[in-house]
């Protein structure tokens, strides 16, 4: 860069600059997702419907943690209406025939649409005029990225055990691990997604979670297409 801001944390890291554009927070919330549903195919799963639709054009991203170590939590799936806004997604759990559920709190993060409505503070704009980083908005602060996780083949079981700095509270991207797929360990059916969960406050363990049951089912459909690189990003506030 010849000119302009540039702004680096301790480790040489760009954290502002004007030509990369930050991620706000734009919603977020806290769930209960059921360990066993109520009726077939017996989900552990919960639809979050977002108060206002995000434009899929600002590149949303889907974070989120179980509360406590017991548990973990993937993205299924993601619902965009006819005008490409992310309206609803679907966050997993482990599937457990013991019932319960699991407390799960989530963000989502995008470019933001606009300015803050503050009128001090610090904003940084990019060579087009749009807002690269304003300090009215609220961000994630990247704690720690894994290196690449590659899902190869069908049935799949890649898992890390990703060890990083003591974070007693942490998001993680949901979006950067998403992948779905079926597992039938017998007659029976298991959907699949690739989720996260807390080991300790200073490691994290990426494995696929079952987050639906399906009783003597016949399914021509596995995970091979799901192939390619994950990795696993933690972020807190």
């Amino acid at each position: 860069m010849s000119f302009g801001l540039t702004v680096n944390n301790s480790s040489g890291e760009v954290v502002i600059d004007e030509t990369y554009r930050n991620h706000a927070i734009e919603a977020e919330g806290t769930v209960s997702i059921p360990r066993l549903g109520a009726s077939y195919p017996y989900p552990a799963t919960v639809t979050v419907t977002l108060g206002a639709p995000i434009a899929m054009s600002r590149g949303p991203l889907i974070w989120g943690a179980v509360q406590g170590t017991a548990g973990g939590v993937a993205l299924v799936s993601i619902e965009v209406d006819g005008s490409g806004n992310l309206t609803k997604f679907v966050l997993g759990t482990d599937l457990s025939f013991g019932g319960g559920s699991y407390t799960c709190d989530w963000k989502v993060t995008a470019l933001p649409a606009a300015a803050s409505s503050d009128t001090h503070g610090l904003r940084v704009y990019d060579d087009t005029g749009a807002v690269a980083y304003d300090s009215g908005h609220r961000y994630l602060r990247m704690q720690a990225v894994s290196g690449v996780l590659t899902l190869a083949g069908s049935p799949a079981y890649e898992t890390l055990t990703f060890s990083h700095a003591s974070l007693a509270a942490r998001f993680f991207c949901l979006s950067a691990l998403h992948a779905i797929g079926v597992d039938n360990p017998s007659d029976d059916y298991y959907l699949i997604a690739l989720g996260v969960r807390r080991n300790s406050d200073s490691q994290s363990y990426v494995y696929w979670v079952n987050h639906a049951y399906l009783a003597g089912e016949t399914l021509l459909w596995g995970n091979a297409a799901q192939s390619g690189p994950r990795r696993l990003v933690i972020g807190t506030e």
